[in-house]
């Protein structure tokens, strides 16, 4: 059973200079879940990462964490996001993690094992198989839109 909204993007959009746009996405991610952002390249997955970081933040809708804006200073980075909530265990963002198919494997397995003990855990990721094979829930994004939302079948 999933519990409360640890993150949530309502109605986001953003546009990355010569880059991915994330156009009107809404999504929560709950104590407890691992949550897959998939997508081709280009799909808008980082993106939506760093927003939901706190690392960018959004041209329009809003970002929350636990209810608050996950806000940073100017000029901080997505790497700094990640840093900045290190010490904070119950909620990982893990970025396109593997190079190879078996690390990014070993990694979306912690990172179950890790909402299975009640943290929040929303990873990026090309590769469907490991999506159903780890994920609690799938966020489909294509040219930055939200076009999917399930759980993977087992």
């Amino acid at each position: 059973m999933l519990c409360p909204v640890v993150l949530e993007a309502v109605d986001v959009s953003y546009r990355r200079t010569g880059g991915t746009s994330i156009r009107r996405v809404s999504l929560a991610a709950f104590r407890g879940e691992l949550l897959a952002l998939c997508g081709p390249p280009g799909a808008g997955t980082s993106a939506l990462l760093e927003l939901l970081g706190g690392a960018r933040q959004p041209d329009a809708g809003r970002v929350h964490r636990r209810g608050v804006p996950p806000v940073l200073t100017r000029g901080h980075e997505a790497a700094t996001a990640a840093l900045a909530h290190a010490h904070e265990r119950s909620v990982l963002l893990l970025d396109h993690v593997g190079v190879r198919e078996r690390d990014e494997r070993d990694v979306l397995a912690r990172a179950r094992r890790a909402a299975e003990a009640g943290a929040t855990v929303v990873v990026t990721t090309h590769d469907l198989a490991l999506v159903a094979e780890h994920a609690h829930t799938a966020a489909l994004l294509v040219a930055g839109r939200l076009v999917a939302w399930a759980e993977p079948a087992r």
